[in-house]
C-alpha cells in the first residue's frame, strides 16, 4: 500500500489522466454527428417540459460530443432547471464547471475541434426566438458567419429594445434637470 505522502501526488496524477483522457474523447468526439443528435436538440428547447426531459435522457443516451454547445446554451437559459444539464456537460467533457455558464463558454472557446451539432445555426436562432421571435431571423439555416456561432449570446434585450442615438436632444450644463 503506497504510504499517504504519495497519495496528493497520486491523485494529482489521476485527475490529469483522466482530463487528458476526456480531451482525447471530446476531440475523437469531433466525428460527425448522427443525423438524429438535430432532432433531439430541437426536442430539447421544446414548449413542453416532457419532451425537454426526453430529448435529454436521449442526448444522454447517445453522449456525442457535438452536443455540448447546446447543452451549453440549454444551461444559460435554465430551460432544465436541476443539474442534469451539468451533469451531462460534465460527462461529455470530463470538466466540472457546474452550472457555471461563463466557465463553459470560456473552455468551449479553447476547444477549437469541438463542433456543434450540424442544424446548430438554426436550432440556436430557434433557442433565441423563444425570447423574441425576431430572433429567428439572424440565424436562419445555413447561415453564412466569421466567428463561432457558439460565442453568440443573447445580451439581454429584445431586438430593438434600444432606441437609436439618432439627433439627440443636445442640453446645456445649465438646463439639466438631472
Amino acid at each position: 500500500m503506497p504510504s499517504l505522502t504519495y497519495r496528493p501526488r497520486l491523485v494529482a496524477f489521476l485527475t490529469g489522466l483522466v482530463a487528458v483522457v476526456a480531451a482525447a474523447t471530446v476531440a475523437a468526439g469531433a466525428s460527425t454527428p448522427p443525423a438524429e443528435l438535430d432532432a433531439m436538440m430541437d426536442r430539447l428547447i421544446h414548449d413542453e417540459p416532457a419532451f425537454r426531459d426526453l430529448a435529454l435522457a436521449e442526448v444522454t443516451t447517445l453522449g456525442h460530443p457535438a452536443a455540448v454547445p447546446g447543452l451549453i446554451d440549454v444551461l444559460y437559459f435554465d430551460l432544465v432547471l436541476d443539474s442534469r444539464i451539468a451533469t451531462l456537460l460534465d460527462r461529455l467533457t470530463g470538466q466540472a464547471f457546474g452550472h457555471d455558464w461563463r466557465q463553459w463558454v470560456e473552455w468551449l472557446q479553447k476547444q477549437p475541434g469541438l463542433r456543434p451539432h450540424r442544424d446548430y445555426a438554426a436550432w440556436k436562432g430557434r433557442l433565441l426566438a423563444r425570447i423574441d421571435p425576431a430572433f429567428a431571423q439572424f440565424l436562419p439555416p445555413g447561415v453564412k458567419h466569421r466567428v463561432r456561432l457558439e460565442e453568440i449570446a443573447w445580451g439581454g434585450v429584445r431586438k430593438d429594445a434600444i432606441p437609436a442615438i439618432t439627433n439627440p436632444r443636445q442640453v446645456r450644463p445649465a438646463q439639466r434637470t438631472t
